[in-house]
């Protein structure tokens, strides 16, 4: 678990399934996707039981710089460019809704919640923040035109998007657990339509489930390994350090993102695909060591899983069942993503009509380019017969001497140089 979040976090331990249950909705993944849904669940008076292989806490959520904001890595133009007028206004109307969800959630709970803006800088291209502009414009949503920033960066320009947050993600898993039921150290084996088994042979029946683990560990009832693949980047944080007034993300693919935490300057970046990179350092790293002159006192590296058109899977895990739901694939904005996927999961589960069903909806056509750019990539990997192969699928590994990994290029499974899996959705060691 990342000990730099774990700072003045009350830290709880939970007990292992060890009997038989049963419960109106299984919520599978401890982090903060399925929190949120148990929690959300609770408060409108459902029975839930959350379930998590290891601690609560303990996988991607850690990782997280927790900025909560409308900005997203793909521009706004560009999803417009691919998903059109309506799915681009939902999905940025989902965002913002998100946003006032975690505002109205810090009144009730204690995670460290600031209300600030968010810059979104570019230091390449003032053509793209002007179409950015445009775009939000046509939208309805009004951000503020910047000609410089806070930061030692020269930029183009930047786009203030007024009103978003930032916070601390585990402070927040902590302070939730202590109002759902949870069992750690729980790992399901198998899922069936009405019943899941642990990996001790516990049984637990259900109506409904949530499928939230970073990557959804049954990924092939809704063909999920051929609509997403995984990201990595790395992390810096450094010590006595000036607040921000903002936090920053360079609008274009692959830049570096800045927020404050306290006294500390969080810094990262230069996302690669898993299995692609090698480079002994990343621009991000030379940039902090250059500009501050100190060595970071943490460091850590985070990992996004990117599907086609950069918006999230959630809702019905398949066309085949009515009662499994699926919240996955956030593009590297995974406590918004979260946030948005407890609202639908909920509402599909109380019938409830939601006007972002058709947006995030894992069944939504595919964009076809992509798709099968992914599929080509797979196959590709797959019929690479020397060296080491992932245990999910049974890819070629590719070794990263930087990071001492083996990764998957397909899917983005990462293991230990000693053959132990790392990320998902490997499950089982080379």
């Amino acid at each position: 678990m990342n000990d730099f979040w774990l700072q003045n976090t009350e830290v709880c331990s939970y007990a292992k399934l060890e009997e038989d249950i049963k419960t109106k909705v299984l919520v599978i993944g401890g982090g903060i996707a399925g929190m949120l849904c148990a929690y959300r669940l609770t408060k409108l008076g459902i029975d839930n039981v959350l379930v998590e292989k290891s601690k609560i806490g303990s996988g991607i959520t850690s990782k997280t710089t927790a900025t909560i904001t409308a900005i997203t890595d793909k521009p706004y133009y560009k999803i417009y460019e691919d998903s059109g007028y309506e799915k681009t206004l939902g999905f940025l109307k989902a965002n913002l809704k998100a946003i006032q969800e975690y505002k109205l959630l810090s009144k009730e709970l204690d995670f460290d919640f600031e209300e600030l803006s968010g810059m979104a800088y570019s230091v390449k291209s003032a053509a793209v923040l002007s179409k950015e502009y445009a775009t939000l414009q046509e939208l309805g949503y009004k951000v503020i035109y910047h000609k410089d920033i806070e930061l030692d960066l020269n930029v183009e320009g930047a786009l203030e998007y007024p009103k978003q947050g930032q916070c601390n993600p585990l402070k927040l898993i902590y302070e939730i657990s202590k109002r759902i039921q949870v069992y750690e150290d729980t790992c399901i084996d198998i899922l069936k339509r009405n019943y899941a088994i642990t990996s001790n042979g516990k049984r637990i029946d259900f109506d409904y489930a949530i499928v939230a683990t970073h990557y959804p560990f049954k990924d092939k009832k809704g063909l999920y390994y051929a609509k997403m693949y995984q990201n990595i980047s790395k992390v810096f944080v450094l010590d006595n350090q000036d607040k921000l007034k903002y936090f920053y993300n360079d609008i274009e693919e692959l830049g570096m993102y800045v927020r404050s935490y306290n006294n500390y300057l969080i810094y990262g970046g230069n996302d690669y695909r898993v299995g692609m990179c090698k480079s002994s350092s990343s621009s991000v790293e030379r940039y902090v060591l250059n500009t501050y002159k100190v060595t970071p006192t943490y460091k850590w590296i985070n990992q996004d899983l990117i599907t086609l058109d950069n918006m999230p899977y959630v809702g019905k895990i398949s066309y085949l069942y009515n009662n499994i739901f699926v919240s996955t694939g956030f593009n590297g904005y995974g406590m918004t993503s979260s946030m948005i996927g407890s609202m639908l999961i909920c509402d599909y589960i109380t019938h409830t009509n939601n006007p972002y069903f058709k947006v995030f909806s894992p069944q939504r056509p595919y964009l076809l380019k992509p798709f099968f750019k992914q599929v080509k990539s797979s196959v590709t990997h797959l019929l690479k017969f020397k060296g080491k192969r992932c245990s999910h699928l049974g890819c070629k590994l590719i070794y990263n001497d930087n990071n001492k990994t083996y990764e998957c290029y397909c899917h983005g499974s990462r293991f230990e140089k000693n053959g132990k899996v790392i990320n998902s959705p490997a499950k089982h060691n080379i």
